[in-house]
């Protein structure tokens, strides 16, 4: 299996993963909620990874800034600014814990040059606003 398909699947693992436990661990179900669909799982992940990832990351990316282990220096920076834009209508504790899978979006988008699976993953890590 290619190292880009491996990074993919780990990436949809772990939002499974985090899923299952908030269900298991903390008791909540999975309601679904039509009225979130168009704006959580279309608009926010188109316009978040369009911009973060295919203007802001590519952009760093392409001053050829150091890599830290195996994640671009350019990919930390977008997650800190993504995690910071988070904060505006949310919690300091939401803003905090988006900056994990953003840079799981980063690595998506470093290994395929593209935002659709950047796009997917996050729509599907944002049906976590329908556990309660």
């Amino acid at each position: 299996m290619e190292r880009k398909n491996i990074i993919l699947l780990t990436a949809f693992s772990l939002g499974a993963a985090y899923f299952g436990a908030r269900i298991l661990f903390l008791g909540g179900s999975f309601v679904f909620d039509s009225s979130k669909v168009l704006r959580y799982l279309l608009l926010a992940p188109v316009a978040e990874e369009l911009f973060f990832r295919g203007v802001m990351q590519e952009w760093l990316e392409r001053l050829k800034l150091p890599s830290l282990y195996a994640v671009s220096s350019a990919n930390i920076a977008v997650s800190v600014v993504f995690a910071v834009f988070h904060l505006w209508g949310g919690e300091s504790l939401h803003a905090f814990l988006v900056f994990f899978p953003s840079v799981v979006f980063g690595c998506l988008y470093s290994e395929y040059r593209s935002v659709l699976p950047c796009v997917l993953c996050h729509a599907f890590y944002n049906l976590n606003v329908m556990i309660v």
